[in-house]
Formats: C-alpha cells, structure tokens, sequence
C-alpha cells in the first residue's frame, strides 16, 4: 500500500524529462546471465546451509544479507529450499532470511542511486527506498 501511495505520489509530482535518448537493448536470450544466476543460487545454497550448520540462526541471517546483496532472489530460492529439505530450517528464521535479503539489496540499490545517478533522481528514489525498508525492519524485529 505505501509503495502504491508513494508510486502515484511520483506520477502526480513528476521530474522533467532530461532527452529522449536512446537505451540500447540487449538479447534477452542470452545464456550467460542464466549461467550466472544458476551460479550464485548454488553457492548462496551452499554457503546458507553451511552457515546453518555451523552458525545456527546467526550464521543464515549473516549469509542472507551478503546473498542478499548481490541478488535476492537467490536467497529466496534458496532459503526456500532450506525449509522443504529435511534440514529443518524453521519458517520464522527462512522468514527473516528473506526479509533481511530483500532490504540488503535495497540498501545496494540505493546505494547505486546515489553514487549513479543523476542528483534530481537521488531524493525521490531514497525516500521511496527508506519507505520500504523502515518497515521491513521493524518486521524482522517483530517476527
């Protein structure tokens, strides 16, 4: 509902455009960043799972924010694996492993924005971002 708001906040209060340059595209069909994501998947697979093994709770969280960091998905897919394998990893801690993912990419992202983009962009983006991962937060603490 707060992204939704903020998103028709952005649409009623919109930035001028800069030129209409052109984007190149790229061939969506390509195998490398497949390859490159099948990658990641299996070693933040494996290194949660280690973590899990080791470290208990502390060590899945630790893996979910550097997964996390690089992609999130990967970490959802493999926390989710986590749960259904006969590891056990209880659902309140694979919870808190996505939450914790979601907002260490979100933290990059934003990070990205503001060493990257242009100064009139930074504002409303991180505003947007910090609406998203305030909540978030506070989730993983109630949980």
């Amino acid at each position: 509902m707060l992204g939704a708001a903020y998103g028709v906040f952005l649409y009623r209060h919109r930035l001028p455009r800069p030129s209409d340059a052109e984007t190149p595209l790229k061939n969506p069909f390509e195998l490398k960043p497949a390859l490159l994501f099948g990658l990641l998947y299996a070693l933040i697979l494996l290194l949660a799972n280690t973590a899990r093994l080791y470290l208990g709770a502390s060590g899945v969280y630790a893996s979910s924010l550097i997964g996390g960091a690089a992609d999130s998905d990967a970490v959802v897919l493999s926390v989710a694996q986590l749960t259904r394998t006969g590891t056990g990893l209880p659902l309140e801690i694979a919870a808190r492993s996505v939450i914790l993912a979601t907002v260490a990419n979100t933290v990059v992202k934003a990070g990205l924005v503001w060493t990257l983009g242009a100064p009139a962009l930074r504002r409303p983006i991180l505003i947007g971002l910090l609406a998203y991962t305030l909540p978030a937060l506070l989730l993983v603490w109630l949980v």
